[in-house]
């Protein structure tokens, strides 16, 4: 006798001691995947994108660096540093990426 069958005549048993009918294997699904046109294609990202995230990154860089060192001096503002130091380092590292040469 093979698993299967043994598989099979418990589940029946099982089945009539719990007093339900006698289960029949599922049947199989024969729906195909969705096909790949639907699905969302993932274009990289353009070079405004990416200028504008490298710009943030380095304006966030120079406002840690500039905040982090206008906090022990007493007599400059660490919060405006570092916000003049963001505004700035953001606007010419955008500029340089958008304007510049290719070569």
């Amino acid at each position: 006798m093979s698993s299967k069958d043994e598989i099979d005549r418990l589940i029946a048993e099982a089945d009539a001691a719990l007093g339900r009918p006698a289960a029949s294997p599922p049947a199989r699904s024969r729906r195909e995947p969705a096909p790949v046109a639907d699905a969302a294609v993932e274009r990289p990202p353009g070079r405004f994108e990416t200028s504008l995230k490298v710009s943030a990154v380095s304006g966030g860089v120079a406002a840690a660096l500039v905040f982090a060192t206008f906090a022990v001096l007493p007599f400059l503002g660490a919060f405006s540093g570092a916000a003049g130091a963001f505004v700035a380092t953001f606007a010419i590292v955008l500029g340089q990426r958008l304007f510049r040469r290719k070569t």
